[in-house]
């Protein structure tokens, strides 16, 4: 059988995030090979659909289950997440080091893109480590919005500074305040 993309919308208060799956798409049955945000340099739907040519609307069993972890945990509740249910292939070691650091990043934790480089081994790499974060092709079950700047500030978000600022006031970690800059 030929693998075929196919996608599960989950609403979101920020709009609807796509889980990307492929259907027939290897051993262990189907996992998510993207999550989509609202607003995602992926979006709007026409790009996406580009970049999985021939996706429809489809379903299995992990998928479900997938998106009623991610609506769970798009209204601020507490989502133990596995990586069971991705297709986890990157394209180098780092990247690799980077995402996996980034997704044992407690909830309620934050570090900066420093702080996550100086953790695989690459104390000059915040950078690369902003560069791995923008490119998470799973964000919210890989927590990049966990990462933030060193100064405290907020940095980038793929869903848009409103949803990573929320879903880390959720977490127990409202904005944090610059440090080194004086006030006003």
């Amino acid at each position: 059988m030929v693998a075929a993309w196919r996608y599960e919308p989950v609403p979101s208060p920020w709009g609807e995030v796509t889980v990307v799956w492929r259907k027939g798409g290897g051993e262990g049955g189907e996992k998510a090979a993207a999550i989509i945000l609202p607003g995602d340099r992926n979006g709007p739907a026409e790009v996406w659909k580009r970049r999985f040519p021939g996706i429809r609307r489809g379903s299995a069993p992990a998928i479900l289950s997938l998106g009623a972890d991610l609506r769970r945990a798009l209204q601020g509740e507490a989502v133990r997440f596995s990586l069971d249910s991705l297709a986890l292939a990157f394209s180098t070691d780092f990247e690799e080091k980077v995402l996996m650091a980034c997704f044992r990043i407690p909830r309620g934790a934050v570090l900066s893109y420093g702080e996550l480089a100086r953790q695989v081994g690459v104390p000059r790499g915040a950078r690369a480590v902003g560069r791995v974060m923008a490119g998470n092709p799973f964000p919210i079950v890989i927590p990049c919005h966990r990462v933030v700047r060193g100064d405290g500030t907020l940095g980038g978000y793929g869903g848009g500074l409103a949803m990573k600022e929320t879903l880390l006031a959720w977490e127990g970690r409202p904005m944090p305040a610059p440090r080194g800059r004086p006030p006003g």
